[in-house]
């Protein structure tokens, strides 16, 4: 059935209509995901990081590059991950968004790799 094909492969199957409740209810997930590494961050930022960069960004890497167009649809995670995240791991409470550019660079390029 197209659920079960659609759970299996976790990108977006359908019409138009349903690609932004999808995408809402995925970042709904993510978001909790992430709040849950800016705890574990105040404690263990090395870990919170390895489990956001092995883990929960992996998921969301995979919907954006399998589901065309919701850029858009993502700002809220960025958000959360600007705002929140990186802050936590690095133990501030503001990063200015040219931190936040290094972050999002890949290792090779001289970043952490946190897309």
């Amino acid at each position: 059935s197209k659920q079960w094909y659609q759970r299996r492969v976790r990108g977006y199957i359908g019409c138009e209509s349903g690609l932004k409740q999808f995408v809402d209810e995925q970042i709904a997930s993510w978001k909790d995901d992430v709040e849950g590494l800016c705890k574990i961050a105040r404690s263990e930022p090395q870990l919170a990081y390895s489990a956001f960069l092995y883990g929960t960004s992996k998921r969301w890497n995979y919907v954006a590059r399998t589901t065309p167009e919701i850029s858009e649809l993502l700002r809220p995670l960025e958000y959360i991950i600007k705002e929140a995240f990186v802050p936590a791991i690095v133990g501030k409470q503001y990063i200015p968004d040219k931190l936040r550019d290094i972050f999002a660079l890949p290792a090779r390029l001289g970043g952490p790799g946190d897309q």
